[in-house]
């Protein structure tokens, strides 16, 4: 409480960068916003539902510093958040967008990103996006999830251009034909975003607009052992049976997406291997 409530605006949404260095505060802050629709000073009589915009990024569950156990990480701040909110009102805490590893959205921006700094730098395509890192359950699979959809857009595009040269080649074109076409693309594109979140409007509304653009041909995960993925330990590991997720609870993993394509002890071993494969020296 303080004199400059009736002037306080109304917060509009929650945004979740990362966990903070005490949870205590910010857990009460972003509580109390939600129950009180963005107004934190005035009393609590119906709480709204659906809340205001949650939005987050950086799900990691665990991450690695000089310690030799792993870290807390924001993962367990959002899980400890939605917990707190649906013991206190019976309900769940939705996010409307859920943004970064392995979200499929982040990598779209990634792949147009470097685009970008290759025309830069004089190169006038990128044909293999390299994914570092040492999760499994974010990096390896987010990686691989952009590589699934660059794979599946590829086989779209290839069976569009058949089509339309079969479609120019026959002047009375069938009218079902044409049907069937934008039938066959729409259930392949349900396919490849069946795992991508919280953002799946975000996703198609992004494909409308970059259907034209050219992307890269293929994305390549590189797993190193040097941070939460480690062999000598069990806390992640790769294409496991385990009966826990790591991952977050609006992500549901297709375990065969964590399998990377190459595995290396370090960054700098990711980085010759990069090289080499790209016999680059």
């Amino acid at each position: 409480p303080c004199a400059f409530e009736e002037y306080f605006p109304r917060i509009e949404a929650v945004i979740l960068f990362g966990e903070p260095v005490r949870w205590e505060t910010p857990l009460q802050l972003i509580i109390d916003v939600l129950l009180t629709n963005g107004h934190p000073a005035d009393d609590l009589v119906d709480i709204p539902y659906p809340h205001i915009p949650v939005l987050a990024c950086n799900m990691d569950l665990l991450w690695m510093s000089e310690h030799k156990l792993p870290r807390l990480g924001h993962g367990c701040f959002m899980s400890a958040l939605e917990g707190l909110y649906q013991k206190i009102t019976g309900k769940e805490m939705k996010y409307t967008a859920l943004i970064g590893k392995p979200s499929e959205l982040t990598y779209h921006y990634a792949d147009f990103l470097l685009t970008q700094q290759a025309k830069l730098l004089g190169i006038d395509h990128i044909r293999t996006i390299y994914c570092v890192g040492d999760n499994p359950e974010t990096d390896i699979y987010g990686g691989n999830l952009y590589n699934r959809y660059l794979q599946r857009r590829k086989h779209i595009n290839g069976q569009v251009q058949g089509k339309k040269l079969r479609i120019a080649a026959t002047p009375q074109a069938h009218a079902d034909f044409l049907d069937e076409d934008e039938e066959d693309e729409s259930e392949d594109t349900l396919m490849f975003q069946s795992h991508s979140g919280a953002n799946l409007r975000v996703i198609r509304s992004l494909e409308e607009d970059t259907s034209g653009v050219e992307k890269a041909h293929s994305c390549e995960s590189i797993l190193v052992c040097t941070g939460v993925f480690n062999t000598n330990t069990g806390f992640v590991t790769v294409s496991s049976n385990k009966l826990f997720s790591h991952n977050h609870r609006d992500f549901v993993i297709d375990p065969t997406l964590t399998t990377p394509s190459h595995v290396v002890p370090n960054v700098l071993e990711a980085v010759k291997l990069v090289f080499e494969k790209e016999e680059f020296s």
